[in-house]
């Protein structure tokens, strides 16, 4: 009878795991999707999270991670997170629940383009795309052969959002190319931008110094989201309370480079950057003194610093080398079919049409497109969740059934 019953419930399991609902998203603005996304998910955080120092070969120092181990064999799940996202933000709290829900292993950790990241792991500037995915392997091989957890892992999975989507498909070809010392399953990617190149360029657009950005910017990390939305928001007030979020964790990013190999930059060619006491391409009016990290944008810093660096390292030849790694269209087709990309049509981190050329470009066989969701908007979203318990196809519940 209990045989019987555990074959039910993978049977009922994985047949929920595909049967996808609607899109339960109302929201058509992509910047109020995106902006409101941080508070969102109603605090919901994974029950048996631990926070672990992890000893990677190679890295400089013990690298801070957070996991879910089940006390039964499953599948192991790793989060990347966004650009300058950390492994005990809101949404990466709400995934980890959810895949702790389902029986499976679960280990996230800071960005690895985030300074802590970069602090802890120093293998050169932050910014290289296929060095970053090395880095990455390197944590979850160290994860995998810790006491608690080896021997228990069934499969893995990766999950991307944003920055961690690029990093996730980045995995996904060292992969198929045979270069990850454990097998990788499958990948799941959310939000990843369709160019690297452009969405730094969006972000570097909409940034500026001006009188009031610093309290607008405040007031739209604050915001709540309604609905019905009683309040419009322009546009450009939304990008640049965006855009200016981004650029302050720049800033750290650029300091802890900067410190961390000021030495090798200079050898490279590329020393500190020195940023006018005017610059009206950074949006530095007059009699204005801006710290450099803080002037620096997101082009500025690749161009002077992550591709001299890299090329002076033997790991890149040009900025081509680095930014066709940070390309949907080039990433889906270097990858297996073990990968599934999905994006809001309205992401805002996107220049306009750009998610339609991609489809139209590779097929949809990789390519889920959703008509809105903004940039991780849909982070709560019951489709989502729907989404990542069918990470492994059909059957993918069956760890539950296994408790």
């Amino acid at each position: 009878m209990k045989t019987i019953l555990g074959i039910l419930l993978v049977v009922t399991a994985g047949a929920a795991a595909t049967e996808m609902p609607e899109l339960d998203h109302l929201w058509t603005d992509g910047l109020y999707s995106t902006i409101t996304a941080p508070h969102c998910t109603g605090g919901v955080a994974p029950k048996n999270a631990k926070r672990l120092k992890l000893h990677v070969p190679g890295f400089k120092k013990g690298l801070c991670i957070r996991a879910v181990v089940q006390e039964h064999p499953a599948s192991l799940v790793v989060i990347l997170n966004g650009t300058f996202g950390k492994a005990g933000d809101a949404a990466t709290n709400l995934w980890m629940a959810w895949l702790e829900a389902n029986g499976w292993h679960v280990l996230t950790f800071d960005s690895t383009f985030h300074y802590t990241f970069t602090s802890a792991a120093q293998i050169g500037v932050a910014g290289n795309l296929e060095v970053e995915a090395e880095a990455a392997g390197q944590v979850i091989q160290a994860f995998l052969e810790r006491p608690e957890v080896s021997g228990k892992v069934t499969r893995i999975g990766v999950v991307g959002m944003s920055y961690g989507g690029i990093q996730a498909l980045n995995l996904a070809r060292l992969s198929k190319l045979g270069r990850l010392p454990f097998h990788l399953d499958v990948v799941q990617v959310y939000s990843a931008p369709v160019s690297m190149w452009s969405a730094m360029g969006i972000l570097d657009h909409g940034f500026g110094f001006h009188k009031g950005i610093p309290q607008l910017a405040w007031d739209f990390c604050l915001l709540k989201r309604e609905w019905p939305v009683k309040t419009q928001y322009a546009p450009q007030d939304m990008r640049l309370a965006l855009s200016r979020v981004f650029r302050l964790d720049l800033q750290n990013v650029v300091e802890t480079n900067d410190r961390l190999f000021d030495k090798d930059l200079a050898a490279g060619g590329c020393p500190r950057l020195d940023i006018p006491k005017e610059d009206p391409a950074a949006g530095i009016g007059s009699g204005e003194r801006v710290g450099y990290a803080a002037a620096v944008n997101f082009q500025t810093y690749f161009k002077r610093v992550v591709v001299p660096y890299w090329v002076a390292k033997g790991r890149a030849r040009n900025a081509e080398d680095i930014l066709r790694l940070g390309e949907l269209s080039v990433l889906l087709r270097e990858t297996g079919g073990n990968v599934r990309v999905i994006l809001a049509a309205n992401d805002p981190l996107n220049e306009e049409g750009a998610v339609e050329r991609l489809r139209a470009d590779v097929g949809g066989a990789k390519l889920t497109v959703l008509p809105r969701g903004g940039h991780l908007g849909f982070v709560n979203a019951e489709w989502t969740r729907t989404s990542l318990r069918g990470l492994f196809g059909v059957g993918s519940a069956v760890d539950v059934a296994k408790r």
